[in-house]
């Protein structure tokens, strides 16, 4: 399980996102809380400032792959990759750049984390449960007099489910993708932290283990999209937002 926090830049053209760190590390503490799923080890954490305490490792682009793909090594057939991304990001002309901690912005193409970085390792994921998390901020950055288109995120989607021949195939029941919001809406926080993180993180805790006739451990990619989807809009409407539901790319019936 790989989560990354980049909320904080060195390019004074992108404005830190303090909240992007602290979901990353409060997500961590529950994945790597026993008492919910896993432990530590199986957990990597990558943050833009420093951790000791949980250990994190920067958040470049490096860091990020590595970790993906020792995530890939540490999996057999059928186990579960889970990729969590708090940040910041943006279209480099037609491919989605996600804000590492050393994104330079006019040189986000180099220094950022692209679709196709995550391709190779994705598409080699194919015999795993792969669920992508990705609460991106794709506003909050001064692009100077380029034009910046907004992103589809189709260079992600395909590494996740396959190139375009699968336009027409049905989803992949062990593969799924969650946004916290559509492109052209910056994803709302409350306090210090995100609606969406601070949603998924009480769903995995149990919160969403609603169906059935009683509860059974169990949180579905159902329960857990229909409790995000439902706390993000009525928080939303709480702090006066315009209410919008925030709808996941893909999504699958199989439990995690």
């Amino acid at each position: 399980m790989v989560v990354v926090g980049a909320g904080k830049f060195g390019d004074k053209a992108i404005t830190d996102r303090p909240t992007a760190e602290a979901d990353a590390r409060a997500l961590y503490d529950l994945l790597s809380d026993p008492k919910y799923l896993t432990s530590p080890d199986r957990v990597i954490l990558l943050t833009a400032t420093d951790d000791e305490k949980r250990h994190s490792k920067k958040a470049t682009r490096e860091n990020i792959i590595k970790a993906l793909n020792e995530a890939l090594k540490k999996t057999g057939k059928d186990d579960l990759i889970l990729f969590a991304f708090f940040g910041r990001g943006a279209s480099v002309g037609d491919k989605t750049c996600l804000f590492t901690s050393e994104t330079e912005f006019k040189e986000r193409a180099k220094t950022g984390l692209l679709g196709s970085d995550l391709e190779p390792d994705l598409k080699a994921a194919k015999d795993r449960k792969l669920c992508l998390l990705l609460d991106v901020a794709f506003k909050g950055f001064d692009p100077g007099k380029e034009a910046i288109a907004e992103p589809s995120l189709r260079d992600v989607l395909s590494a996740v489910f396959g190139g375009e021949d699968r336009d027409e195939q049905p989803t992949p029941p062990d593969k799924f993708v969650m946004l916290s919001s559509i492109p052209s809406h910056p994803p709302l926080s409350k306090g210090g932290h995100g609606l969406f993180a601070t949603s998924v993180i009480e769903a995995l805790k149990g919160a969403a283990d609603t169906d059935g006739y009683e509860p059974d451990g169990l949180v579905t990619v159902g329960e857990l999209v229909k409790y995000v989807e439902k706390e993000v809009t009525d928080q939303t409407r709480a702090i006066g937002k315009t209410p919008k539901r925030k709808r996941p790319s893909r999504s699958s019936s199989g439990k995690s």
